[in-house]
């Protein structure tokens, strides 16, 4: 798939709605890839919370990823609910992933139309196989 970012105009997202036209977005991008692409940033997280939970003297006994010691991202990918938190809206790690994978600048958007800027906006994340994929709506630019 070819994959191009462009810079986004500067505008938040409702009013960019108002002139531009939705379209489908999809995104396949290895796992192993994402996971190397966000390793640092998963570690440095790591890293914080364990600092969080030292201070508080206690991990989060809800959370299964402080309570197995901040496993490599491979492992913690393989639960749905901790691949939103991480890759999903919004997601701590999705704009670094996507643009290091897919060598463009840190930005949380993608296209296949290399002429048009894409916001993208119900986007739903999740492993199918070996690959992290990013499907849903986007907003593309009509200038």
């Amino acid at each position: 798939m070819s994959v191009k970012l462009l810079r986004i105009p500067p505008m938040d997202l409702s009013s960019s709605r108002a002139s531009m036209q939705p379209c489908k977005i999809l995104l396949k991008i290895p796992a192993q890839q994402i996971c190397d692409a966000a390793k640092a940033e998963w570690e440095a997280y790591a890293i914080r919370c364990m600092r969080e939970e030292a201070r508080l003297d206690r991990p989060d006994e809800d959370d299964w990823v402080a309570m197995a010691g901040y496993p490599p991202l491979e492992e913690v990918i393989q639960d749905q609910e901790e691949l939103d938190f991480l890759f999903g809206r919004g997601g701590r790690l999705r704009t670094v992933a996507i643009s290091k994978t897919c060598d463009f600048d840190n930005q949380e958007v993608c296209v296949e139309d290399k002429k048009h800027y894409i916001y993208l906006d119900n986007i739903r994340v999740e492993k199918i196989d070996n690959f992290i994929v990013w499907s849903g709506i986007g907003y593309r630019s009509l200038r």
